[in-house]
């Protein structure tokens, strides 16, 4: 798995103002794990995001981490935007 960092959001604020594509999934008032809403197709990265301080994390799954590592500008475009 590869692992990074990505932009923070503004502490404490709801994650779906900013991120109107993903869906959520609370671990509990402080931890959302946001995903793609494919449940059809295989998960391709989470995005882990420590609510009090916006910060987030992209966690590229084995399979998916190889090929950006290859074509790093393919999955940008596979997914829609930019991610950092």
């Amino acid at each position: 798995m590869q692992v990074e960092e990505m932009t923070p959001l503004p502490p404490n604020v709801n994650p779906f103002c900013h991120d109107a594509y993903h869906m959520g999934t609370a671990l509990g008032s402080n931890v959302m794990v946001m995903h793609e809403n494919h449940t059809d197709k295989p998960a391709q990265y989470l995005i882990i995001i420590h609510k009090p301080t916006g910060q987030r994390l992209r966690v590229l799954l084995p399979e998916f981490a190889q090929r950006e590592a290859l074509h790093p500008d393919i999955f940008t475009m596979i997914a829609g935007r930019e991610l950092h």
